[in-house]
């Protein structure tokens, strides 16, 4: 899958930026028609699993396209994180999708997404750890979400009381 250096080939750098690109398009649609719980997420590949090195150049990759292609700032971490786990998952890396929500005072909500590898932060900075701290449930093992409760004083008590009983 990689040459000697580490590196992807630039055949494997176009398939990749093929398969980003169809992935964005897959998401802009359900964002512009569907916006309900989340997109659908592809199986995870059980024939060519890369290792995290590659995974990571992978990620940095299909990021860079993003950026490249999606000229609307807000929500750009949705576009990234699914066509990255979509181009992973096909390749057998077992990235799970995470939408994260909290309440951000007068100025309203804010939500974001990022991936997980084995549960731990995929290309995403400690502090999203920090911040969406209650898990809220997942739509199937690839997609999860979560809630910050210490920023939302309608659902805090909601949040709590779900906390407990479960």
């Amino acid at each position: 899958m990689t040459t000697d250096d580490g590196g992807l080939t630039l055949r494997e750098k176009i398939i990749i930026i093929r398969e980003a690109l169809a992935a964005i398009m897959v998401a802009a649609r359900f964002r512009a028609f569907d916006r309900n719980g989340a997109p659908p997420m592809p199986e995870i590949a059980l024939k060519a699993v890369v290792d995290r090195p590659t995974a990571e150049r992978i990620a940095k990759l299909v990021g860079f396209i993003t950026r490249l292609v999606v000229v609307w700032k807000r929500r750009i971490c949705f576009y990234r994180s699914f066509a990255t786990a979509c181009v992973l998952r096909t390749r057998g890396v077992p990235v799970a999708l995470n939408f994260g929500y909290r309440w951000d005072g007068p100025t309203g909500s804010m939500a974001h997404c990022w991936m997980t590898l084995e549960g731990e932060l995929f290309r995403e900075t400690e502090e999203t750890g920090r911040i969406y701290t209650a898990y809220l449930g997942e739509k199937e093992a690839a997609i999860r979400f979560w809630a910050d409760p210490d920023n939302d004083p309608v659902n805090r008590e909601k949040l709590i009381k779900r906390e407990i009983d479960q």
